[in-house]
């Protein structure tokens, strides 16, 4: 994949034009949604997607998005193969794996202690 916004808005709209229809020929569905190669996107690569028909689009911020976020920049939850289900619903919920998740809420029980304490 190339880096999109390194192109000229001419060889993004032909590179998203053409992957989308190969995808499409060769899936039998039609693609409304994009994965940003290596997340790397601007707004003139954003309106790009727009305009070839594009409805939605990752970046690789990792998170949740909400309800009035950029539907053309949202953001990911990674899965991966080492993900155990606890991962997995925890991933759904937080974006983020049980572990990171829980070591997130005792850091910020530990500061908010910290901060009564003082």
């Amino acid at each position: 994949h190339p880096h999109l916004d390194a192109l000229t808005p001419q060889d993004c709209r032909a590179e998203l034009q053409l992957s989308r229809r190969l995808l499409e020929e060769r899936l039998n569905t039609e693609i409304r949604h994009l994965a940003y190669p290596f997340g790397d996107y601007n707004q003139e690569v954003r309106a790009i997607a727009a305009e070839t028909g594009y409805q939605t689009a990752c970046s690789v911020k990792i998170g949740l998005s909400k309800p009035d976020d950029d539907i053309l920049a949202l953001h990911r939850v990674p899965v991966t193969s080492q993900d155990k289900l606890i991962d997995f619903i925890s991933r759904l919920i937080t974006a983020w794996p049980f572990k990171e998740t829980v070591r997130g809420k005792s850091e910020a029980a530990f500061r908010q202690i910290g901060q009564v304490i003082k």
